[in-house]
């Protein structure tokens, strides 16, 4: 296994240096290294965000392909920085949960603790393990390096486990509870839930209506595939790509409009 595709995901953003110094290791190992960007807008710290996303994308990348992952809160701590090695791909990154859904959906196959002084190129920042100790990985692995000359094998039992999306809905006076999982660059309310779950409780389908209560008040909103099958500023109910339920404005701002937040609650029924 192994190809020179790195992908590339973190919470890091792009207004600061970090992303580019992270490359810049990597082309000085590798330097023909290809590196594809996930995504660097990952909400800071948000492991579970990092780990859903991850899940949801890897399988588009060719087989063997080495993904680098960093949402890492805990840097400097006693946290182990692993290789995750699955049927088709190898993750890099911090052992808090982050690369262990997709690894696992692809089939997990070995995880190694990453052996720092083997592959360090100089003194390694407290805070900055993505720079120092995981891009000089994930460069050593897409030159077909042998992943276990990097670490020492790490017992499965000792890998972290979050818990990601979907989750079950509940059901509260006729109205479905749902929490507001992730707020997308446009606005989008990312659910928890599958949008399958909710229509399933509530009883409703493709074109129904429904009745969104939050904090910015009682909304109305209808069940599609797409945006545009709603009118301009209007609520939709949708499918997103992530598999989850969404609830978006067309051509505007959900979070705005709804006053929606991550981690807050919304109700979501059926109109009568």
């Amino acid at each position: 296994m192994g190809s020179s595709v790195i992908a590339f995901l973190s919470d890091f953003g792009l207004s600061d240096p970090y992303v580019g110094m992270v490359k810049a290791v990597i082309n000085r190992i590798n330097p023909d290294a290809k590196i594809i960007d996930i995504t660097h807008e990952v909400p800071k710290y948000r492991v579970d965000v990092g780990a859903l996303i991850l899940k949801t994308s890897y399988k588009y990348f060719r087989k063997g392909t080495t993904f680098l992952a960093v949402v890492d809160p805990e840097v400097g701590t006693s946290r182990k920085g692993v290789i995750l090695v699955s049927k088709n791909y190898v993750f890099v990154g911090p052992n808090n949960g982050l690369l262990l859904p997709a690894s696992l959906e692809d089939g997990l196959e070995s995880a190694y603790e990453i052996d720092v002084e083997r592959v360090r190129m100089w003194e390694v920042s407290k805070t900055f393990h993505g720079r120092d100790v995981f891009a000089p990985t994930a460069a050593l692995i897409s030159l077909k390096t042998a992943v276990n000359s990097l670490g020492k094998p790490l017992p499965m039992d000792e890998l972290v486990r979050i818990e990601i999306p979907p989750k079950d809905p509940v059901i509260e006076g006729g109205y479905v509870v749902a929490e507001a999982f992730y707020v997308d660059s446009f606005g989008n309310v990312i659910l928890s839930q599958t949008l399958s779950s909710i229509s399933k409780l509530l009883g409703v389908k493709h074109g129904d209506e429904v009745i969104i209560k939050c904090e910015g008040g009682e909304f109305k909103a209808r069940v599609v595939s797409t945006f545009a099958e709603v009118c301009e500023g209007c609520v939709a109910v949708y499918e997103d790509s992530l598999g989850l339920a969404e609830v978006g404005v067309f051509k505007g701002n959900a979070s705005k409009a709804l006053g929606v937040g991550e981690g807050d609650l919304i109700r979501i029924g059926k109109v009568l």
